[in-house]
């Protein structure tokens, strides 16, 4: 396990990324480059988070952690042991385990809660830059799903975007409740064509 708390959001709070992983070099995936196949294993990066009143995806962090580490101190031999060494050795695993902590902050203060946005009130879904400004975003900053002043206008976008161009990942999972969809990116009506 290592522990990330460099990444900070707008007041300065940790967005705390956790790398899980079995750091001896164990793979599973071969990745083709320009000199032939390099093993390397699958990296997944997770975020849980991002709207300040989504609780449970946070707390389900936790027992996937658990979860996953579970076996470290299992006795030799035993299930518990087998399946952290099995999916620690071929999985690279980040997790930002709270992009939000502003709005998170906000929540737990003012017991709104319905606030979905950051400290300033803005939905990070609508703040990247991919059809930035589109259909399902506002620019009221009243709205719940304001989108912002300008794509990347909050620092709690920097987490991802800076993760996502310094590690190729081989799947992104953004954890949220309130309803029973998974939406497959980009579900937006642009790539739905």
């Amino acid at each position: 396990l290592k522990l990330d708390t460099s990444y900070r959001s707008r007041k300065g709070r940790p967005q705390f990324v956790l790398r899980v992983s079995n750091f001896s070099g164990s793979y599973s995936i071969q990745h083709s480059t320009e000199v032939g196949l390099t093993p390397v294993k699958a990296r997944i990066l997770l975020a849980y988070g991002e709207h300040a009143r989504e609780f449970f995806p946070v707390e389900s962090m936790f027992h996937l952690l658990l979860n996953l580490t579970g076996g470290l101190t299992a006795p030799e031999g035993s299930h518990g042991r087998a399946y952290t060494s099995e999916v620690l050795s071929k999985i690279d695993l980040f997790i930002v385990g709270m992009v939000n902590p502003d709005g998170r902050h906000y929540v737990e203060q003012t017991k709104n809660y319905c606030w979905r946005g950051t400290s300033t009130g803005v939905d990070l879904n609508r703040n990247f830059d991919w059809q930035f400004g589109g259909p399902g975003s506002s620019g009221d900053p009243e709205d719940e799903e304001y989108r912002g002043p300008a794509a990347f206008s909050e620092p709690e976008c920097l987490v991802l975007t800076d993760l996502v161009t310094k590690f190729q990942f081989d799947a992104f999972l953004s954890l949220h409740s309130g309803t029973r969809d998974i939406y497959l990116p980009f579900s937006d009506s642009q790539s739905k064509l």
